[in-house]
């Protein structure tokens, strides 16, 4: 049933079932007795009934066939020519994604020249005895870009396949510089010798009393033993 309604109320299908009930009702008045037709009517009986009922009802048929044909091309038209919907995003969901957006990456820490570690380092013994100045200090110390010269003292394995380089940058002073090396200057360091004149250069990670830490990134022989 809800089918048929469909149909009915189609403004094309709806054309097409009036024109066929003309045509229809048309072929059924042709069958009727010609002498009921034209008593009812009153015409005379030299008209023939298809000049009477056949050819108005057949024109009344074929426009409305043809209103049907040409709405239905009309609608198909429009369908055709309607622009895309594109697609848009609500300014709720906009500020939800740019809020579960990450974070962009830091920009990579310029390195400039390096500072040279042995005025740093008697900067903080100068503070030796003021505590709180002292640890305040050390601490802008950390990871400061840094060069450090001296004698080469020792060479051990790290972590990580790593070596640790140990020099000394005073010869008559307890100072230590212990310098840690990834793997792929493993090499290079262990074919250093003792007293060798070295610079090197790297991060600054700490500082203890007189020591100090760095993870290197430069080694150069200034000197050899002789």
């Amino acid at each position: 049933m809800g089918f048929v309604k469909r149909i009915w109320h189609d403004p094309v299908w709806s054309k097409v079932i009036a024109a066929g009930i003309i045509v229809g009702a048309s072929q059924v008045i042709t069958r009727w007795p010609s002498s009921v037709i034209y008593r009812w009517l009153d015409v005379p009986v030299t008209v023939t009934r298809g000049q009477l009922i056949i050819w108005p009802l057949q024109a009344v048929a074929a426009l409305i066939a043809a209103a049907a044909v040409t709405a239905s091309v009309r609608a198909h038209s429009a369908k055709s020519t309607r622009p895309a919907r594109t697609a848009t995003t609500s300014p709720q969901v906009a500020r939800q994604d740019e809020a579960n957006a990450p974070a962009p990456p830091d920009p990579p820490a310029a390195v400039g020249p390096p500072e040279d570690l042995e005025q740093l380092v008697t900067e903080a013994l100068r503070l030796d005895g003021r505590f709180a100045e002292e640890e305040a200090y050390r601490k802008t110390l950390v990871s400061r870009y840094v060069r450090s010269s001296g004698a080469v003292c020792g060479v051990s394995s790290a972590r990580d396949e790593g070596v640790t380089v140990s020099i000394q940058p005073y010869a008559d002073d307890n100072r230590y510089v212990y310098v840690t090396f990834p793997k792929s200057m493993r090499e290079r360091a262990f074919g250093l010798h003792k007293d060798d004149v070295v610079t090197i250069t790297g991060k600054l990670t700490d500082t203890r009393g007189p020591w100090a830490y760095i993870t290197g990134d430069g080694l150069q022989i200034t000197q050899k033993r002789a």
